[in-house]
């Protein structure tokens, strides 16, 4: 069995699958172990929350819900547009449904590393992100070597 850290958790891979842990305490423990960066952006996200309620007072009810609602709705556009891209969100994929990893390399700052796993499901050939940790922290390096060296060692094609 192998396995790598991802954004949230970690890609588990054994003799008949590959499984994806994730949780938001996952990414926040990624944070921490990203150095200062990390722990600046652990506090930003802390404090969103406490910054929304305290403008209630000052902006009123009507405009956080406003604010919210927006929200929402960019996520539930995101997530459909993704699924018509042919993404999925499987935590379990078997390794003989397995075609191939491309490395996305990410934009510091922007986007972090990621590979795009495409598999076969229900005679269709479908896509999932496996993301990284982010390019801000000082171990994301080694954490994207050490994920190539796993998935080669366990004898899956990476496409350039």
């Amino acid at each position: 069995m192998s396995d790598f850290r991802t954004k949230r958790g970690r890609c588990i891979i054994d003799d008949e699958a590959l499984f994806l842990s994730s949780s938001w305490s996952g990414q926040f423990r990624r944070a921490l172990e990203g150095g200062a960066l990390g722990k600046i952006w652990l506090i930003s996200v802390t404090l969103l929350p406490v910054m929304l309620f305290l403008s209630v007072g000052q902006s009123g009810l009507v405009h956080v819900l406003m604010g919210a609602g927006i929200g929402a709705l960019l996520l539930m556009i995101s997530l459909v547009v993704n699924r018509l891209r042919g993404f999925g969100y499987d935590r379990k994929i078997l390794r003989d449904d397995i075609e191939s990893f491309t490395l996305v390399e990410g934009s510091k700052g922007l986007t972090n590393p990621r590979f795009i796993l495409k598999y076969r499901k229900d005679g269709k050939i479908r896509k999932r992100y496996i993301s990284l940790p982010s390019k801000l922290f000082g171990y994301v390096d080694e954490e994207v070597e050490k994920a190539r060296e796993v998935l080669e060692s366990e004898g899956f094609q990476l496409e350039d």
